[in-house]
């Protein structure tokens, strides 16, 4: 995810750290963007600390499983093995 413009607790965490970097080193972020952020939005507010970025829209997003379905599937038990 893109780490600006901050608007949830792990993006938050990310831009800053990344602008606290952003003070003593050159930085280049490349990040995988899904559907729910504006990339061009996300792109001018983290050009305000980086040096280049590059998001790009995930190829996977579509074909990905839904999250909630991947957490039903941890809490079942594992399978049986027969001996």
């Amino acid at each position: 995810m893109p780490a600006s413009p901050p608007r949830f607790g792990a993006q938050a965490r990310m831009h800053g750290l990344m602008t606290q970097l952003a003070q003593h080193h050159d930085l280049t972020a490349a990040m995988l963007v899904d559907d729910s952020f504006d990339i061009e939005e996300c792109r001018l507010a983290m050009q305000a600390y980086c040096c280049d970025v590059v998001l790009i829209r995930d190829p996977m997003v579509a074909t990905a499983f839904p999250s909630g379905l991947l957490q039903l599937q941890s809490w079942s038990p594992p399978e049986a093995s027969s001996g």
